[in-house]
């Protein structure tokens, strides 16, 4: 009884400790309903260190945008209901995860991440590039896909950085397999390799934003995002710097996802700058799995969203007027028209009726 009492006792005492370091919410103002805090970890816009209160870990920041850690869930979600009084930005760091790409849909032979880390990469050796972004010397990519995965290797790789610290390498392969189909659909695409997500597919919010940035530094000209997250863990983080490649004339192109339901659910295939790519068969049929919606721009011939997004920001190097005239990339509208699927049908005419989508 007694050793209950001293564990409800420090209980107490941790949820009072949290409230001492995190000043008081206004009454009727709640800012954390629906959000996931078991990342432990928010992004903070803040003019600087002193910004915080007690019981905030200041992990690293980039661009005025600090990556803090916390003790647990309930500590986030009070430090989260606080900072969102005081700052014009406070997310959570949640995660993002690779668009599934069949091993099936690029042949080609692999070289090993070995030979292009040795041949073509400024290897990373700090444990966390994100405080370092605005020191670390990036060379010009000038006419490159940057390719933001798991890592790559193959023969149109020219330059590979990993954001997680440590190998470039790619310990899962779903970035290789993308990097396959770039250069299987355009001989002459030259990729810089950014590793954001782990072995698992996996990165935060704040991985993919720093590799975003890199490309923008990298001064690429196309930036190919196969992963997604549901738009509960929207990032407006990931939608400034987005736009802000965008705006600096870089292509950006995502994968509507492998969930067979509405895109318009799913970050960063519902942000409205860049390029939403479906999957569907040699017939202009959408494959089950692939997402849909409004927000999908083109359909292309694949058997993956990832693999589809790679191919189309292979074609789209060569200017999007060279994407809608060819006959594995097909609009919305013809997609969801009614057609046979077990006859081939001639596009000449019927898919220039349906270029209806408007290029950016």
């Amino acid at each position: 009884m007694k050793t209950s009492i001293n564990i409800i006792k420090r209980i107490i005492a941790g949820f009072v400790a949290i409230s001492l370091c995190f000043p008081t919410i206004p009454a009727g103002e709640s800012f954390a309903e629906g959000q996931d805090f078991s990342s432990c970890e928010l992004l903070i816009a803040a003019p600087g260190p002193d910004f915080f209160e007690e019981g905030t870990d200041i992990i690293s920041s980039c661009n005025g945008i600090y990556l803090t850690r916390y003790e647990d869930a309930y500590a986030t979600a009070k430090a989260y209901e606080y900072y969102s009084t005081v700052s014009s930005l406070v997310e959570v760091n949640g995660s993002f995860q690779a668009n599934e790409a069949s091993p099936t849909d690029s042949l080609e032979t692999e070289k090993t991440t070995e030979e292009v880390i040795e041949e073509t990469t400024e290897e990373s050796t700090e444990d966390d590039e994100y405080n370092l972004l605005d020191d670390v010397p990036i060379s010009d990519y000038s006419g490159c896909i940057a390719l933001i995965d798991t890592g790559a290797s193959g023969t149109a790789v020219v330059g590979a950085v990993s954001v997680l610290g440590g190998s470039t390498a790619d310990d899962n392969g779903h970035g290789t397999i993308l990097s396959n189909a770039i250069s299987e659909a355009n001989s002459e695409a030259r990729i810089l390799s950014i590793k954001a997500l782990d072995s698992s597919s996996t990165g935060k919010v704040s991985d993919v934003y720093t590799a975003i940035e890199y490309a923008i530094r990298a001064n690429v000209s196309v930036i190919n995002l196969s992963l997604c997250s549901v738009s509960v863990a929207d990032s407006e983080l990931m939608r400034a710097a987005i736009c802000d490649a965008v705006a600096r004339g870089i292509i950006v192109v995502a994968s509507a996802g492998n969930n067979g339901r509405d895109a318009l659910y799913y970050t960063p295939a519902n942000i409205s700058s860049i390029y939403t790519i479906g999957a569907a068969d040699s017939y202009g049929n959408r494959i089950s799995s692939s997402n849909y919606g409004s927000v999908v721009d083109y359909y292309v011939t694949a058997d993956s969203t990832s693999v589809a997004a790679a191919k189309f920001s292979a074609y789209v190097l060569n200017g999007i007027d060279t994407v809608t005239s060819r006959s594995d990339v097909f609009t919305p509208e013809y997609v969801e028209s009614e057609k046979s699927e077990n006859s081939l049908i001639s596009r000449d005419n019927s898919f220039l009726a349906f270029r209806g989508r408007s290029d950016r």
